[in-house]
Formats: structure tokens, C-alpha cells, sequence
């Protein structure tokens, strides 16, 4: 019977909420089997339903809007956009990331989300899985603060770590960014320009972790224009 119920709960969700990525519904379901086994044994099951439901309902409200914005972002700007956007919160959220972990997470995040918003379901699942394990395995590297949501089951992984609070910025985390401005910089910036600039962009990104994330993009497109000029470039 709850195999039904379950059944029945994503067929509707995927249906009244066409833009959630095919994980963010299998996740509310999810949630809808604890609901359900929780006020189902609750002595008011009607307010316990009417309670908890309010909560995910509005939390998918929330996903798909944010997907759909995602999505929007993916189909009306150049690539590099998104992946300067989902570098910078990944930089903001753990300031003591290393760039090439950063970097690696943000490429396989951007692909996941490509995928998802193109509609390739299987693609999207299986991407959106590899960057969990990926996150998981890394954890040590990423966050200590990750080890209790990556000691839950998969689908819940993802809405844990969204939760969680962002790091603190490291006591020792350098504050200067001498290396992208010294005499080295056009060589850099000539060698490798997209990744010399994403390495600019988690540092500062890292470091001033109250700066909106407009102004961090704003100075990212302004450097690459201007070291093209200054560079020769």
C-alpha cells in the first residue's frame, strides 16, 4: 500500500512540478514516506499531516524556483557565467577549499545541471550521485562539517548539506593575492586564462565572504577584460 502511496506522491509531484530535477523529487519523496509513517502513528495524524506538509510544500515551492532560475541562467548567459557563480558560493560556503578540489567540484556540478535543465534524466541522476560520492570521499578536504550528512542515506545527503551553516574562514588562510598581480600574472593569464581567473575568483571569494555575489562577478568580468588589454592579450 505505501509502495502505491509513494508511487502515486511522485507521479503527482513530477507533474504539478515539471522543473524540479529528477533527484529534488525523489528526494521529497523521501520525505514524504517519513511524514507519512510518522504522523500516520501520531495521535492527531490530520494536524500532523497538515503541519509537516505546509513545511515540504513550500520547500519544493522554493527548488523549483531555484532550478528554474538556474536553468534560465544555463540557457540566457555564456557558460563561464554559471560556473563563476556555482565557484564563488562553493568558495564563500568553504573558505578553506583548496582551488583544484573547488574546481573539480564546480565542473561536475555545472555538467549535473546542464543535463538536469536539458531534460536528460538518466544523465542528470547518475551525475548528480557521482558529485554526492564525490563530495563524501573529499569530505576531509572539503569540510569537517560534512561527515554527518554524508552518514545518511544518498537522497537525504544533498538537503543536509544545503542546511548546514558555512565555514569559518581559516585562521590561516592567506589574505594576499600577490600572484595575480605580480610580474608572473600575463604569463599565467596567457597560459591558462580561464583558469588563472577562477583561481582569482575562489581566492577573493574565500576571503571576503560578505561581499554580494554580484560584485564578485561584477570584478570577474572586469578582470577579464582588463587583463586582456594589459597583458596584450
Amino acid at each position: 500500500m505505501l509502495n502505491k502511496l509513494l508511487t502515486s506522491y511522485i507521479n503527482n509531484i513530477a507533474k504539478r512540478h515539471s522543473l524540479l530535477y529528477p533527484p529534488t523529487i525523489l528526494t521529497f519523496a523521501g520525505q514524504y514516506h517519513t511524514i507519512v509513517t510518522e504522523c500516520c502513528a501520531a495521535e492527531d495524524p490530520e494536524t500532523c499531516f497538515g503541519t509537516k506538509f505546509t513545511e515540504i510544500l513550500k520547500n519544493i515551492l522554493y527548488m523549483e524556483s531555484l532550478q528554474k532560475h538556474i536553468c534560465h541562467i544555463i540557457d540566457d548567459f555564456p557558460p563561464r557565467v554559471f560556473s563563476a557563480i556555482k565557484l564563488s558560493k562553493l568558495a564563500q560556503r568553504y573558505p578553506g577549499l583548496c582551488f583544484e578540489v573547488a574546481h573539480k567540484l564546480t565542473v561536475e556540478s555545472v555538467n549535473s545541471v546542464k543535463d538536469c535543465c536539458q531534460g536528460n534524466v538518466v544523465e542528470c541522476m547518475v551525475e548528480r550521485l557521482e558529485l554526492n560520492e564525490h563530495i563524501c570521499s573529499n569530505q576531509e578536504r572539503i569540510s569537517p562539517n560534512l561527515k554527518v550528512c554524508c552518514e545518511k542515506p544518498l537522497l537525504e545527503r544533498t538537503p543536509c548539506m544545503y542546511g548546514l551553516p558555512k565555514d569559518p574562514i581559516p585562521e590561516d588562510l592567506p589574505k594576499e593575492i600577490n600572484e595575480f598581480i605580480d610580474e608572473h600574472a600575463c604569463k599565467h593569464f596567457a597560459d591558462k586564462k580561464d583558469d588563472f581567473l577562477a583561481k582569482y575568483l575562489s581566492n577573493i571569494s574565500s576571503i571576503y565572504l560578505s561581499i554580494y555575489l554580484s560584485i564578485y562577478l561584477s570584478i570577474y568580468v572586469s578582470n577579464l577584460s582588463t587583463d586582456t588589454y594589459r597583458c596584450g592579450i
